[in-house]
């Protein structure tokens, strides 16, 4: 049985890893290229992402425009899409059954784990008004 800070940790990894999978999916930069022509005033940079495209001009204007139509996206940007969801939505779900799964969480479990350490130990009591209370051993 691995201890409860290193699943602790691997969980917060997981769910980092989680929020790192949306802000890629949502990101408008999956595709850039730029373009400067004989003068730098003119350069204009172009970003394509999976759900919008977004034009950068040298003067700061920024304009994105959501795609219209999926039929009319290439096969890439719709498998891309595709995968990028099924990721989020399977991510999701692994993170919500390793959170059922840790030693800190009393889900679906009939009697709730107590945990030890070198000072103190938590132990439940019968009564619901106290329903932990710390045991000090030495």
């Amino acid at each position: 049985m691995a201890h409860a800070g290193l699943q602790m940790l691997g969980y917060c990894l997981g769910f980092l890893g989680l929020l790192g999978l949306i802000a890629s999916t949502a990101m408008a930069e999956w595709k850039m290229s730029s373009y400067a022509g004989d003068n730098i005033i003119t350069a204009q940079a172009q970003y394509e992402g999976l759900w919008q495209s977004c034009v950068s001009q040298s003067t700061g204007q920024l304009q994105c425009k959501k795609y219209d139509s999926l039929l009319k996206l290439p096969g890439e940007i719709q498998g891309a899409r595709g995968l990028m969801l099924t990721g989020i939505f399977l991510c999701g779900l692994s993170t919500l059954v390793s959170f059922v799964g840790m030693k800190c969480t009393t889900c679906l479990s009939e009697a709730p784990q107590a945990f030890c350490s070198d000072r103190h130990q938590l132990v439940r009591r019968e009564d619901p008004a106290e329903v932990l209370r710390p045991v000090y051993s030495n």
